[in-house]
């Protein structure tokens, strides 16, 4: 999706991460510009996978700091005033039935928004953008609830993480088998460490 300004001067990096507290400490000009990033992009997402309604604004992301909310936003390497994906991610406490069919409460790591324009698809980019954010959050593509996958995530995932079987939910969460058998490394569970280690308009490393 391309802006009518220059995107590399507010998401120098090729993939940047943000959230509202991010946002909301930037200068009243450049908030202007991020907010018409992510609520256009938001927008674009919400009309290619059919929702009712826009999931992801920079509204939303400021209310939602508490529960983690972060936004990996993916530039065009090429065109300086184009944004081609993006990535949400987020924390929720969910009621699941896990793969032996008991019921457990999780506070649960969540992807609740991803897309890529459709004038930068079948490029690598959803790869390199979804593997980047795994990198940076420290977890395995198992240990995610999806919610509402298309079926066309769900076939990159089942594609690239080899995640396919999954127990139906009563919510419109997808959780796969794997996400009970997955092992984690212990690491500090810390959205300020997070966003510390990542301000807004940097990396979070090399795609």
């Amino acid at each position: 999706m391309e802006f009518d300004f220059v995107v590399t001067s507010i998401c120098r990096d090729l993939i940047t991460v943000w959230d509202g507290t991010t946002i909301y400490h930037l200068s009243l000009d450049v908030r202007k510009q991020i907010t018409a990033i992510i609520n256009r992009m938001g927008a674009a997402s919400s009309r290619a996978q059919g929702l009712g309604a826009i999931i992801t604004t920079t509204s939303r992301l400021c209310m939602n700091v508490h529960t983690g909310q972060r936004l990996y936003l993916y530039r065009d390497p090429k065109n300086e005033k184009k944004v081609c994906g993006l990535l949400k991610i987020g924390r929720k406490k969910l009621f699941l039935r896990d793969n032996v069919g008991r019921m457990r409460e999780l506070n649960a790591s969540c992807v609740l928004d991803f897309y890529v324009h459709e004038s930068c698809q079948r490029r690598g980019i959803g790869k390199a953008l979804f593997q980047h954010m795994l990198k940076a959050e420290q977890l395995p593509a198992a240990k995610f609830a999806i919610d509402r996958p298309s079926h066309k995530f769900l076939a990159f995932l089942r594609k690239h993480y080899k995640l396919g079987k999954f127990t139906p939910q009563n919510n419109n969460f997808v959780v796969f088998d794997q996400y009970f058998k997955a092992k984690v490394k212990h690491r500090k569970e810390s959205s300020k460490l997070n966003l510390q280690a990542f301000p807004a308009g940097k990396s979070t490393g090399q795609v």
